[in-house]
């Protein structure tokens, strides 16, 4: 009666150490993928922030966005999808998988409405959302286009937000600039309050497998 009376504290004690030892781990790996998602965010930010300084330093802005646009194939239409597939290439989310080589805001939008592991779709209607540098943001464009860019930086109160976008407004002039067959735009910088302007914020899930590649 006695060792029946030790070993069921004993049980009990070891199938808690149990938990308490992978509730640890599920902690931690959560940590590290938030580590390593926050990585991720960063290196997307800086590649698009840097784009910018570069087109600027050179003064041509990327005017046309060939580059970008022969990343993805050549399109011949706007080239803002281009240019944040591109910034995610370069980075590493292309090749691991997490984004394509997109020519249009919608195939961003469907990546990540239809495949909730790759990251979040957060709508207009969801003001308590808070973005963050490596997010991307869709905003108006005429109807019923619209146009995406990176988030570069955020305020620290969050309502304010830093993007960096292809195929806008922009150079010396803050203008468009088509040539003779109608091509134009430039990689330009802009800034907002964070739920004025904007249609959606999408926060992917940037993994280690990419980061660690590029490191």
């Amino acid at each position: 009666g006695s060792s029946l009376a030790v070993a069921l504290p004993l049980t009990a004690v070891c199938v808690a150490l149990v938990a308490t030892f992978f509730m640890l781990l599920t902690l931690l790996a959560g940590g590290i993928a938030d580590d390593d998602r926050a990585r991720g965010a960063a290196m997307v930010a800086d590649v698009a922030a840097e784009a910018y300084r570069v087109g600027a330093e050179r003064g041509d802005y990327h005017w046309k966005g060939q580059a970008f646009r022969d990343y993805v194939g050549g399109t011949s239409g706007a080239w803002d999808a281009a240019f944040c597939s591109w910034c995610l290439g370069q980075a590493g989310f292309v090749e691991s998988g997490l984004v394509g080589r997109y020519a249009s805001v919608d195939s961003f939008l469907a990546r990540f409405e239809h495949d909730p592991s790759a990251g979040e779709v957060h709508g207009p209607d969801d003001l308590a959302y808070v973005p963050e540098a490596g997010d991307l943001v869709v905003r108006p464009f005429g109807t019923p286009e619209a146009r995406i860019g990176v988030v570069t930086e955020v305020t620290a109160d969050g309502s304010h937000v830093t993007f960096v976008s292809g195929d806008a407004a922009g150079g010396e002039a803050g203008s468009y600039d088509r040539d003779a067959d109608g091509y134009g735009g430039y990689v330009a910088a802009g800034e907002m309050r964070a739920h004025d302007g904007a249609t959606a914020y999408i926060h992917p899930s940037y993994s280690a497998d990419a980061v660690s590649a590029h490191d």
